[in-house]
């Protein structure tokens, strides 16, 4: 992942699970907007607590998770999205339900500049 994180930002999606309507929501947007994303250089994970989690396209499993949910201090049962920087500094974060527009935005923001 270090090499990842030198050639795109990284959006980390937690969430307690695949139904979790914040998660369920946000997914979407995702989706609908897949463009926007890959032009900001974003590479998106999901690190869902049960259910399939994944880095781009690539299932991850269990102690990967496990490790980038503790490296970031993420709660069990709570929706959280985290933006990094393409050193890995957090530029945004939101513990609650969260609008894409607000990630993309603080992906447009100068360096070092939350």
């Amino acid at each position: 992942m270090t090499t990842t994180r030198q050639k795109q930002r990284l959006l980390i999606v937690f969430a307690p699970g695949p139904k979790d309507p914040d998660y369920a929501a946000f997914a979407r947007e995702l989706k609908e907007r897949s463009l926007d994303v890959a032009a900001r250089d974003i590479l998106v994970m999901e690190a869902l607590e049960s259910g399939p989690s994944r880095v781009g396209d690539t299932p991850i499993e269990g102690a990967a998770v496990k490790s980038v949910r503790t490296r970031f201090s993420a709660k069990n049962g709570q929706f959280s999205v985290v933006l990094a920087d393409k050193v890995g500094n957090v530029i945004f974060r939101a513990d609650h339900a969260a609008r894409l527009d607000d990630v993309l935005a603080a992906a447009e923001k100068p360096a070092g500049q939350k």
